[in-house]
């Protein structure tokens, strides 16, 4: 009887943890966007993506000019979309606490920097497939770049594995190793190795140092939700009306600040008015009074003159007479 209760113990502790596993958020977070970005579902709605907005399998996700996009799949995996790309979520698998993870990535056009800090474990995979070869990682810094006429891959650490493609799309099963510090060029469905230059290790650097992150607390918020969201578009809605809430306390603050600023101003302006106004006063009435002393001054002198110019008309008018010859 013992023995058959045992079982029957490790049979649902078996199926618990099953369903566990099937509850567990399967899906990539959005960490920033900078520009506009959109996540089209797979039934082809679209929606503006936003800081802690959730990404499913089959979502897409498309950047304009001048934007990129942040994704983070846990702690240790993070992808920078960058501007003019379209990439799909094609799967994902997540076992934290195993630390198991498989996510497999599509790039119809553009550009994906990813960044894997901790190496994966032997049961984990991440891959990026392009139009012409699918990139595999374990635990590295690398952009995938795809183009109309070539495909490329910039490693700054670690390792990438490249397979090419058939016209299934589906490995030939010939890797290349390509190494740190190096590129691998794809064209013609074959594949060459470069060192990387100035500018491509630049790059790399600047996504690397700049690339966004979840916090710990924040991220196990968003997996509370989706445990008890099972609709996408209420996790998104929800996440959207967060956000929106947000911008609108953000925008009632700056008004209200701009307000404040323009008050102070007003006063400072009417302050500096009355001032001028004021000192013009001033000056007008010291620009009369030295006015009027002048011409106090003027009158004096013409007077002063006056009387001078009388006295010696006086004194000459008598010089003359004494001149005079006798009668």
């Amino acid at each position: 009887m013992v023995k058959y209760s045992i079982l029957i113990i490790l049979i649902l502790m078996s199926y618990c943890k099953k369903e566990e596993e099937k509850k567990l958020p399967n899906k990539a977070i959005v960490s920033l966007v900078v520009g506009d970005a959109i996540i089209q579902t797979e039934d082809k709605k679209e929606i503006k993506a936003a800081i802690n907005f959730v990404v499913f399998p089959k979502d897409k996700i498309i950047t304009s000019k001048d934007s990129f996009l942040d994704l983070q799949i846990n702690e240790d995996v993070k992808i920078r979309i960058k501007e003019n790309t379209v990439l799909v979520l094609e799967s994902i698998f997540l076992n934290e606490k195993e630390n198991k993870i498989s996510a497999n990535f599509k790039l119809e056009k553009g550009k994906v920097y990813s960044k894997i800090t901790k190496k994966l474990s032997k049961d984990s995979s991440f891959q990026i497939k392009t139009r012409t070869y699918v990139a595999g990682v374990r635990g590295t810094e690398f952009i995938a770049e795809e183009n109309p006429n070539s495909s490329k891959t910039l490693v700054s650490e670690g390792s990438v594995s490249i397979d090419l493609l058939d016209k299934e799309g589906k490995p030939i099963g010939k890797e290349i190793i390509i190494e740190n510090g190096n590129k691998g060029i794809c064209v013609n469905n074959t594949i060459s190795e470069k060192k990387l230059n100035d500018e491509e290790i630049k790059e790399l650097d600047t996504d690397s140092k700049t690339i966004s992150s979840i916090k710990t607390e924040a991220m196990e918020n968003i997996n509370k939700i989706i445990k008890t969201l099972d609709d996408q578009k209420s996790i998104n809605e929800k996440v959207l009306n967060s956000q929106k809430e947000k911008n609108k306390e953000e925008l009632n603050q700056l008004n209200e600040n701009n307000s404040n600023e323009l008050n102070k101003l007003n006063q400072i302006n009417k302050e500096n008015l009355e001032e001028i106004k004021t000192k013009s006063i001033s000056d007008k009435v010291k620009m009369t009074s030295e006015q009027n002393s002048e011409r106090e001054k003027i009158q004096d002198s013409a007077k002063e003159t006056k009387s001078k110019s009388n006295s010696e008309l006086e004194e000459l008018k008598n010089k003359n007479k004494e001149n005079l010859p006798p009668k």
